[in-house]
């Protein structure tokens, strides 16, 4: 049995017995919407944290452009993804470097390697 209807069968037009209609009516009303909000309002919350999402990414590949990191939206995402899951970034910092002096120096030796005669 609903507070209200308690009320109500104790003093059937007392101030209180409005006051528990109304607060049971804002309570169903209050219920529902949460209800609505939890199967439709997922989908706009998800979409919201997506576009969040890719407006810090735009704003970090404009920081990454402005200081020459040469990395695109794609590694920044990639780089973010290991530093949220407790990647130190210094020590991302120092694997990217090397992978890039790797890389200069692998193609570097590819190059001399086809500019000499066999």
């Amino acid at each position: 049995m609903e507070i209200a209807e308690v009320t109500n069968q104790i003093h059937p037009s007392s101030p209180t017995t409005r006051s528990s209609k109304y607060i049971h009516k804002q309570s169903n009303e209050c219920q529902t919407s949460a209800i609505a909000s939890i199967i439709i309002g997922n989908a706009p919350q998800a979409e919201d944290k997506r576009q969040a999402a890719r407006e810090v990414i735009d704003i970090l590949h404009e920081i990454s452009t402005l200081l020459n990191t040469n990395l695109d939206r794609t590694e920044l995402s990639l780089c973010v993804s290991l530093i949220e899951n407790g990647v130190n970034p210094d020590a991302l910092a120092t694997v990217i470097t090397d992978l890039r002096k790797e890389a200069a120096a692998t193609s570097r030796g590819l190059a001399n390697k086809h500019a000499m005669p066999e």
